[in-house]
């Protein structure tokens, strides 16, 4: 688990590093190319993270914590809409 995140970790740095050298033009059609595939994807996502959901409830996760870690189709779609204001 730890050399997955670390795997991660070096994959995030190197993007970021890539990222910084792009026109804003780019950046634009990343984020909407991004964008896009998070609300394609969001009955998987809301799927992943009730199982997560559960998981943290059975670890003892307050109903709070709970409750902000909740991903609805809702909450979804304002991410996605976050990343093309």
């Amino acid at each position: 688990m730890e050399q997955e995140l670390l795997e991660i970790l070096e994959r995030a740095t190197r993007a970021k590093q890539e990222l910084l050298t792009l026109s804003a033009q780019q950046k634009n059609n990343f984020l909407l190319r991004l964008a896009e595939k998070l609300e394609s994807a969001t009955t998987n996502i809301v799927e992943a993270n009730k199982k997560d959901l559960e998981i943290g409830e059975k670890k003892g996760l307050s109903t709070a914590l709970l409750e902000r870690l909740l991903l609805t189709p809702d909450r979804v779609k304002s991410m996605a809409e976050g990343l093309i204001q």
